[in-house]
Parts: structure tokens; C-alpha cells; sequence
């Protein structure tokens, strides 16, 4: 028996359909009135009174007496079994096939990927309560290993009674004292610790109780005070420091002896020394005012040399040198009344070995002509 799923439009095989005479031979022809309204293809829901089929679809013929039948949604709208026939007694013999029909969740749980619904209704005959939250059961606890259980003293929590820890038993009541003697649950400390007044420490390798007050003695100075030479164990404080007798690779080393002279301590007092004797031969340095001295250094050679700077661009200036610079200066710069420069500048050479003067005065007297065309005269 095939399986449908409820409410599902389904497509099948029916027949064959072979001749009512022979048997054998296949009817092809059927199509037709398979489909007639009310001598067709009838349906039977669950054990019901037979019906015409719903689907208004044709049948059609596949091969050797088989037809394509369609079943609608309304044809498997009802769960159980569906039995589908068709007769036609004057031409072929009947043909039928049953089916059951299913939900959706179980047929696709068998034949999809659908998972199969499981919901528990009922235990031994007792309906099981619904559940607070979907999918978590909720499971009462009655017995333990035949033995009734205690009631909870708070919803949820199960009121246990161990006897043993680790399989012992002493361990337990251990726990147990610990917890109702030792600890406070209001503070989350331990207020069962035994307090004394001795501490322990280590001597060497060797454990001892010795008075807490003896700790409380020892200070600060007590420990630097102790001689480092004892105390040469490699990687140690003291062994830092080092042993001024043994003196190697050491702090003590390194201040004390590790010096181009006796010690560092002598090399600085020697050093000391030096200092003053420099700050005795640099006191007048000190006491003079050198960057006035050079600023009036400065003054005088800007007096000599003039805003411009040096008169000549190389060399020692010489007399020599100096006498160039001056008979080779340019007169056409220098114009001012009154200076050497603009009386040379105002002479010209107008021909051969005759000098043209312009001459305004002789001896405090006006000068008439100009001693070329018109002859000088002395008014």
C-alpha cells in the first residue's frame, strides 16, 4: 500500500486495463470515460461510500493498458486509507489501488527531511503535566533506588543526604565540621583558624619556631649592618657588593680600586685639584669684560675700514696696495661739494696737452671766458 501525504495533489499508475474477453490483450482506448462525471473514476475516503474522483484533470494513457491518473487536494484531504477503481464492463476488466493517506509531518519524516513529532501524552496510564518551557519535562522525583525521596525544602532543589566523601566516610564529616565550625558564609572567611604567637622561619635548611617579637626587632639598619664580607654566596646581595679582601668583580671593585689611581675616591680628589688650579689661572679672564673688548675692537675697525668692510679684497694692505685702490677709484660716484673727488671729476682733457678748467675764482677774483675762445680775465 502506497502512502500519500494529507491534501497533496498526486499523480499514478492504474491498470492494466486488458480486454474482458481475453485477459490479456490491453485496453488503450479508456481515456475518455475514465473522466466522465458520474461513470468514471470513483473514490472511496477512509472506508466511505464511494464518489466520484474530485480532479477535473484527463486521464491519459501510457503504455500496455496504464493510465496516468490525477488525484486533487481534495481527493486526499482525509487521513486513513483511499481506495481508488475504475470499471468498464462491457469493454475491460476492473482495475483498482489503495493507499494510505498521512499527515504531513509523518510523510515527510519518512520520505523527506522532516523530523518525526513525538509528543508524550501519558506515562503508566497518568497524563504528564505540560511542561514550563517547551521541549524541558517536568520530571518529579518521588524515589531513589526504591527509596522515597525527601521533600524539597525549596522548588527545584533536591534534599540530599551524603554519606561519604571519596568513598570515606571520616572525610565527610571533616567537611562538614569544617563548614559549621570554620566558616562564616556572612563574612566568606574562615574563623576557625587556630592563632598563635610563633611564626616559623628557615635557618640554613632547617625549619624553627622562633618568638614573632624577634622579627618585629629586626630593622632596616640592622640588615645593612651586616658585614658583606660573610656573605660571598654567588648571586647574593653580599656577593654584590663584594669582599674588599677578595675584591674581584664587585661593586666594591668598581669604586674602590678599579681606577687608573689607588682608587676612584683618591683620582677624584686629584681631579679637585686640578679644578682649582685652572679657576686660579683663568681669573683675569674671568674678572675682564671680554665681550666689551670686542665689541670696541669691532668699533675701531669699522672706523678704519668703514661700513663696507675691508678696502682691499686680498693681500696685506700695503702702501702700495693701498695707493692703487685709492688712484684707481671711480670719480663718477663721488659728487658731493666740496670734496676732491668732485673737483677731479669737474676737470676734462678737451685736446691735446690743454687742460679745460672750469675755473669760477682766482685768488677770491671772479674769472671771465674760458681760457679757449675767450681768454680768461681777472675782473
Amino acid at each position: 500500500m502506497l502512502w500519500l501525504k494529507q491534501s497533496t495533489v498526486v499523480i499514478f499508475q492504474l491498470g492494466p486495463f486488458v480486454d474482458k474477453d481475453d485477459g490479456v490483450a490491453p485496453e488503450t482506448g479508456l481515456a475518455t470515460n475514465m473522466d466522465n462525471a458520474t461513470t468514471g473514476i470513483r473514490v472511496s475516503k477512509n472506508g466511505a461510500a464511494s464518489a466520484d474522483r474530485n480532479s477535473a484533470t484527463v486521464p491519459a494513457h501510457d503504455d500496455d493498458g496504464y493510465y496516468r491518473i490525477e488525484l486533487s487536494a481534495t481527493d486526499t484531504d482525509t487521513l486513513g486509507t483511499l481506495h481508488v477503481q475504475y470499471e468498464e464492463s462491457g469493454v475491460a476488466l476492473p482495475s483498482w489501488k489503495d493507499f494510505m493517506v498521512v499527515n504531513a509531518n509523518t510523510f515527510d519524516s519518512f520520505f523527506g527531511s522532516d523530523a518525526l513529532q513525538v509528543d508524550v501524552i501519558e506515562q503508566v496510564g497518568t497524563t504528564v503535566p505540560a511542561p514550563n518551557t517547551n521541549g524541558i519535562p517536568d520530571v518529579n522525583v518521588v524515589e531513589f533506588l526504591d527509596v522515597a525521596v525527601a521533600a524539597a525544602t525549596a522548588s527545584g532543589e533536591i534534599n540530599a543526604n551524603v554519606t561519604e566523601l571519596g568513598g570515606v566516610v571520616q572525610s565527610l564529616t571533616d567537611l562538614k565540621d569544617f563548614a559549621d565550625e570554620g566558616y562564616n558564609p556572612a563574612t566568606n572567611k574562615v574563623t576557625g583558624v587556630l592563632l598563635t604567637d610563633t611564626v616559623t622561619t628557615y635557618t640554613g635548611n632547617t625549619l624553627q619556631t622562633i618568638d614573632a617579637a624577634t622579627l618585629n626587632d629586626i630593622t632596616a639598619a640592622s640588615i645593612w649592618a651586616v658585614d658583606a664580607t660573610n656573605e660571598q654566596t654567588q648571586g647574593t646581595f653580599g656577593q654584590a657588593i663584594g669582599d674588599p679582601v677578595a675584591d674581584t668583580t664587585t661593586i666594591y671593585q668598581a669604586v674602590a680600586t678599579d681606577a687608573t689611581g689607588d682608587n676612584v675616591a683618591v683620582d677624584i680628589v686629584a681631579v679637585k685639584s686640578e679644578t682649582v688650579l685652572i679657576v686660579a689661572d683663568t681669573g683675569e679672564l674671568q674678572g675682564d669684560d671680554v665681550p666689551g673688548l670686542i665689541a670696541t675692537a669691532q668699533a675701531d675697525l669699522n672706523t678704519i675700514t668703514g661700513a663696507a668692510g675691508a678696502i682691499v679684497d686680498s693681500g696685506a694692505a700695503t702702501v702700495t696696495v693701498i695707493s692703487d685702490a685709492v688712484l684707481n677709484e671711480a670719480l663718477a660716484g663721488h659728487t658731493t661739494a666740496g670734496t676732491a673727488g668732485k673737483l677731479i671729476g669737474d676737470m676734462t682733457y678737451t685736446k691735446a696737452n690743454e687742460l679745460d678748467v672750469n675755473t669760477q675764482s682766482i685768488n677770491g677774483a671772479a674769472v671771465v671766458g674760458d681760457g679757449n675762445a675767450t681768454p680768461w680775465d681777472g675782473a
